[in-house]
């Protein structure tokens, strides 16, 4: 038996900002005329929509209205037509560990294709849990971070308590503010950099002067730990290769400075409303779409843009 999409009307931005427009899907995935964009963009090119999870289709504060919910619904649906080939291919790209975007993944309708995880350290199948680590990852990376988890990390966390570790991470070191924290990331990361009062002869500093790591602090709340070379950006790059994708006709949507590695790797790029300052200006500088929606509508409006362009 094929697979159908749900002929309910699928919500899209329209493209003055002033509202909700309605576009509907007919007939079935098997007999629906596809749009001049699908057949040359999608179909022969094999483009991607690259979409960031965190700021972009959850939202941490959980503030959020309505429109949100039905976003998401229109969201699975493109993702149900690209899985058969009849619609935009929707990857995810994200920061997060594997289990988080399995659980994003599965949420979606996602089957049998890789995401981006851990900031571009891995591609991973939700589906399959197959993982295939980006090729800047060597032997001596991997024994490199496990001394770091093993020695320099604890040694951050006793000293400030206000921090903890994210589980679930096969090689980054994540560490985030607690809940309630008033204490600056911005400062910490400083302090940390310094690293005189790490007691090892090596430290966060000296490893990322000889650039075998990059340090990063995304929105008062997060600490990453990375091996050099790994971005969202390789990733992508990566998994461009495994996939035969164009990225230069593919988007990417991100919402924060940590997706601008990825925004230099595709031709057209966007964000939603809620995006950083940092990363709206460098959309602006781009030409790229800066949505006036939030989250999941802030997407769809980003991808209805996109695939305008496209015709």
């Amino acid at each position: 038996m094929q697979n159908k999409i749900d002929p309910a009307p699928l919500l899209l931005p329209n493209k003055s900002g002033a509202g909700l427009t309605i576009a509907i899907l007919k007939d079935t995935i098997s007999n629906r005329t596809l749009s001049t964009f699908f057949e040359r963009s999608i179909m022969n090119e094999k483009s991607a929509i690259f979409v960031d999870i965190d700021e972009c289709l959850l939202s941490s504060s959980g503030n959020v209205c309505r429109d949100y919910y039905e976003a998401n619904v229109e969201i699975a649906k493109m993702v149900m037509a690209g899985q058969v080939g009849r619609g935009p291919l929707i990857r995810l790209c994200s920061g997060r560990d594997r289990s988080s975007v399995e659980m994003v993944a599965k949420f979606f309708g996602m089957v049998n294709y890789w995401a981006i995880v851990e900031s571009g350290a891995f591609l991973f199948n939700p589906t399959t849990h197959k993982f295939l680590p980006n090729p800047v990852i060597t032997p001596e990376t991997e024994k490199l971070f496990g001394r770091l988890e093993k020695g320099v990390i604890p040694a951050i966390l006793k000293r400030h308590d206000c921090l903890q570790k994210c589980l679930g991470y096969k090689i980054c070191q994540v560490l985030e503010k607690r809940s309630g924290s008033s204490v600056s990331i911005e400062a910490i990361y400083n302090e940390i950099m310094q690293g005189r009062w790490i007691k090892h002869n090596w430290s966060l500093r000296k490893l990322a002067l000889v650039r075998k790591i990059d340090v990063k602090h995304y929105f008062d709340r997060i600490l990453v730990v990375l091996p050099n070379g790994v971005n969202k950006g390789s990733g992508a790059k990566f998994l461009a290769e495994i996939e035969g994708l164009d990225l230069s006709s593919s988007i990417a949507i991100g919402d924060s400075e940590l997706d601008i590695s990825l925004f230099r790797r595709v031709k057209h790029i966007g964000c939603p409303s809620n995006a950083t300052s940092v990363c709206k200006e460098f959309v602006k500088n781009r030409r790229g779409r800066i949505s006036k929606f939030p989250y999941t509508q802030g997407v769809l409006d980003v991808i209805n843009w996109y695939l305008g362009s496209q015709e």
